[in-house]
């Protein structure tokens, strides 16, 4: 009976061992690149779409607990890649902000009203929308084009009616959304170098790619020598066609203000340096766009 005894438990401690070592995802999907291109410094991190196990996951409502007690109680269960800073915010404390722009958390209204200027001009043509089987797509709300829940929306900024029609099939449906800057569609640079920010700063993109043998990939790119909204998402573009000969699909920018909150994991669970945001933990995070492995 004792040497039954031992023998499951070595059993068990063995098999224990085994699972807490087994890599949290497959390494051979995830892609980190830290080099310079055109004398210009690029990190990134690529994630294969294909057969969709890497799937993406958007925190921004807080009538569940703070971001960060969210991302924690996610992160328990589930085998994470990376996360970043997504929508933008409207106050530099990201306990008393708001997200600025359309913004729906699983279901959960964030925020009602489209994202505009201080002189009350519509921006952010970008409407993100993460779907519950992991996948992202980009509306771009200039062309009207969008199709959700069986009706057609061609403009969500100025038709309040429509704008009602989209949130009530968002609270239905729990769908997921939101806005932010359009940067390239189509392979096309969508920006006017007059009208976008010319603040030098360091900045953050998600670029949907495609390669040559059809391939999709999700790239979160760093560029961390400050400069113009513009200048940094030509030289992005350049670099993602050219250096890697990816078409991009489209490419959106990612808040590096007051939340500018990043980080990659290796296979193991241990914290990869090579990409990583300018602020420490979560504290500063107002929402976040998780990249996880499913089995």
């Amino acid at each position: 009976m004792k040497l039954n005894r031992l023998v499951n438990f070595a059993l068990f401690f063995f098999i224990g061992l085994h699972v807490i070592g087994q890599p949290r995802y497959d390494s051979d999907l995830v892609e980190n690149s830290n080099l310079k291109y055109q004398g210009e410094a690029y990190s990134m991190v690529k994630l294969s779409r294909e057969n969709k196990i890497i799937h993406a996951k958007y925190i921004a409502s807080t009538d569940r607990g703070s971001i960060a007690s969210q991302y924690e109680e996610f992160a328990s269960n589930n085998n994470i890649i990376c996360y970043s800073s997504g929508a933008y915010m409207n106050d530099l404390r990201a306990a008393s902000a708001g997200v600025i722009g359309l913004c729906v958390d699983n279901g959960r209204i964030v925020s009602k009203k489209p994202a505009e200027d201080k002189y009350g001009n519509y921006t952010c043509d970008a409407l993100v929308i993460v779907y519950a089987t992991g996948g992202v797509v980009v509306s771009n709300l200039d062309e009207g084009s969008l199709t959700a829940g069986g009706n057609s929306y061609t403009d969500l900024r100025n038709d309040e009616r429509q704008t009602e029609r989209f949130l009530e099939w968002a609270e239905r449906d729990n769908a997921t959304v939101f806005q932010t800057h359009l940067l390239v569609q189509n392979d096309q640079l969508k920006m006017d170098r007059t009208s976008s920010s010319k603040a030098p700063r360091e900045r953050r993109f998600l670029a949907a790619c495609e390669d040559s043998d059809g391939t999709i990939y999700h790239c979160l790119i760093n560029k961390p020598s400050p400069e113009s909204l513009y200048d940094a998402s030509q030289k992005v573009l350049n670099f993602l066609n050219d250096y890697e000969d990816l078409k991009v699909i489209w490419m959106v920018n990612l808040d590096t203000g007051a939340q500018d909150v990043a980080q990659l994991f290796n296979p193991s669970g241990t914290v990869n340096p090579n990409f990583k945001g300018a602020k420490p933990g979560l504290s500063s995070a107002r929402n976040l766009l998780i990249y996880h492995y499913v089995r």
